[in-house]
């Protein structure tokens, strides 16, 4: 008899010091995971990559006070059968301007279609949805 031993990690790899800024992240879980008392688990049977690229300045510069600028894109795998779920990117721009007014700027699109595995509601069934751009 194989025992089959659930688990979960998270890796993150970054740069943190300086204006540019970058991560990489991966994240996996698998399909009976159970954090018992560690926390709430809202999926398993799940991988995540992710790349994040973050440009920041903090001292004044022409019309603007500090700028924050992050872009990034992720790829979500289902962990039992390695098949691509969903691919997106992510940008996030904020201004803050010298007279103390910030414009803020949030895109988000997914790159293709997407498979949504917790969401059919049935067995066996996956649930597509289309190619979606937000922009807030």
């Amino acid at each position: 008899m194989v025992m089959m031993m659930d688990l979960s990690y998270f890796v993150n790899l970054a740069k943190i010091k300086g204006n540019f800024k970058y991560s990489s992240q991966a994240e996996s879980k698998s399909p009976g995971f159970n954090p018992n008392d560690l926390g709430i688990n809202f999926t398993t049977n799940i991988r995540t990559h992710s790349i994040e690229f973050e440009y920041n300045k903090y001292n004044p510069f022409w019309i603007l006070n500090r700028n924050f600028n992050r872009f990034s894109f992720d790829l979500d795998q289902d962990y039992s059968s390695g098949k691509y779920l969903r691919n997106s990117i992510q940008g996030r721009y904020i201004f803050d301007l010298k007279s103390f007014n910030t414009i803020f700027i949030n895109m988000s699109a997914q790159v293709g279609d997407g498979i949504d595995l917790f969401e059919s509601r049935v067995a066996g069934q996956n649930l597509l949805f289309p190619n979606i751009i937000i922009m807030v």
